[in-house]
């Protein structure tokens, strides 16, 4: 990056002053942590071409970095007011509006983004669902989460946060069935297993959760024996070994109460 720096500047010196090469230097300045170099090139571009694209969003993903919501927010009202239609820079005005706490604002700017990107990705729906969740609306992060799954598919990311949702407020019919939707499309099944026998043991279903683990045993069973002694398979299987041994000592608890 020090290298790629060095380079700008000898473009500069050699064709003199440049908004465009500034930004970029610039841009480098600020991904290594050099704010100071950064704002110093962002104002050097502000100088010499203050109404080009790109150069007040310098200056919001400077200050977004250092949490200075506020002169963020300023730098991307500006942007806004000269690219009025620019989605990045709505994107970013939602990112600042979760920084400053106003979740209800972000989960609307993160709506209004979505609704006007052509393919938006499935972080937009993420980032909506997060702002709505720290805004107490679980509600609506579900919703805005379930409208990606209906627009890109069984994205694992949108399914698994759903889970963790329906898992919180109890709604483990609704977090089973996303389960089994992620792993009839899955080539291996046994993580979503386990978490599915999880699941089952927190919505206090013994039997149904020792179906599911020993389903996930078996299907560990028949992997390679260079992917069985991989951290990631062994650790799974210890896992799965733990949850078991808790539905068999739920199960024996629910008979001594019978």
């Amino acid at each position: 990056m020090a290298k790629e720096a060095e380079e700008l500047t000898a473009r500069i010196e050699a064709h003199g002053p440049s908004a465009p090469l500034y930004l970029e230097r610039g841009e480098l300045h600020r991904l290594s942590g050099n704010w100071v170099a950064a704002l110093s090139d962002f104002r050097r571009a502000e100088a010499q071409d203050p109404d080009r694209y790109g150069v007040a969003l310098a200056f919001v993903s400077l200050f977004a970095e250092q949490r200075n919501w506020r002169v963020a927010a300023e730098y991307v009202r500006t942007h806004l007011q000269g690219f009025p239609g620019d989605m990045l820079g709505r994107q970013l005005n939602a990112e600042i509006l979760v920084g400053q706490k106003r979740y209800s604002a972000a989960s609307s700017e993160y709506r209004f983004v979505i609704e006007n990107t052509k393919e938006p990705g499935p972080d937009l729906y993420l980032a909506r669902a997060r702002a709505a969740v720290l805004g107490d609306d679980s509600t609506g992060a579900l919703k805005c989460l379930d409208a990606g799954i209906h627009r890109l598919g069984q994205v694992p990311a949108l399914q698994l946060m759903a889970i963790e949702l329906n898992r919180k407020h109890g709604e483990f019919d609704f977090a089973i069935a996303r389960v089994h939707e992620l792993a009839v499309r899955a080539g291996r099944k046994e993580s979503w297993l386990v978490l599915q026998g999880e699941i089952e043991l927190e919505a206090v279903r013994p039997v149904e959760a020792r179906r599911s683990l020993l389903m996930a045993q078996q299907a560990i069973a028949t992997l390679s024996v260079t992917k069985q002694s991989s951290r990631s398979v062994a650790a799974l299987l210890s896992r799965t070994k733990e949850l078991l041994l808790r539905a068999n000592r739920m199960t024996e608890s629910i008979e001594e109460k019978k």
